[in-house]
């Protein structure tokens, strides 16, 4: 069965007690629940990683414009 995107779903997850408590204080203050501040912040790190992906792109298309010649050779060094 296919699950639709927006769909919450239910999982079981194991982590230290060290973590849970970490996770515990940061809901406490930040007002919210343990379960919501899990998701805010798996949220939060693949907007970071979305981010970091545009910036790379748009330093890459940067660099490449800036100098092709320097680019292409950085960029063949790189895959040696």
């Amino acid at each position: 069965m296919v699950r639709k995107p927006s769909e919450t779903v239910q999982l079981k997850l194991r982590f230290s007690e060290d973590l849970r408590r970490k996770l515990e204080k940061a809901a406490e203050r930040n007002a919210q629940s343990m379960n919501a501040e899990i998701i805010a912040r798996l949220e939060e790190s693949f907007r970071k990683a979305e981010v970091r992906e545009v910036v790379r792109e748009e330093m890459t298309n940067f660099l490449e414009a800036l100098d092709p010649v320097l680019f292409n050779k950085l960029k063949k060094d790189a895959n040696k």
